[in-house]
């Protein structure tokens, strides 16, 4: 599924939110695989503007990427912004297998 990830200059690709709280690559990746992909940059400028604390959907860009996984985002140029969602994810994955 192509379409839009929200990517952001300090805190990096947006990779979804729980309990309230949201994710970002360049703060915690939290071992994801994969980031959240919106259909359109309006609908990702959307969920921004949802957001408490009056976020404005200007001061975050939006990239285009053929999925959300790690090669995708590669693929669209993101390593900088992915900090160590790489990294994170198979050190996640490898415990997973352990467990």
């Amino acid at each position: 599924m192509s379409g839009y990830v929200i990517v952001h200059k300090d805190m990096g690709v947006y990779l979804g939110a729980c309990l309230g709280l949201g994710f970002w690559t360049l703060l915690d990746p939290v071992g994801q695989p994969g980031a959240v992909v919106f259909d359109s940059v309006d609908q990702a400028r959307d969920y921004i503007s949802s957001w408490e604390n009056n976020n404005d959907p200007n001061e975050f860009e939006y990239v285009k990427v053929r999925n959300g996984d790690i090669s995708s985002l590669k693929e669209a140029g993101l390593e900088v912004a992915m900090g160590s969602m790489e990294e994170d994810a198979l050190r996640y994955a490898e415990t997973e297998e352990n467990a």
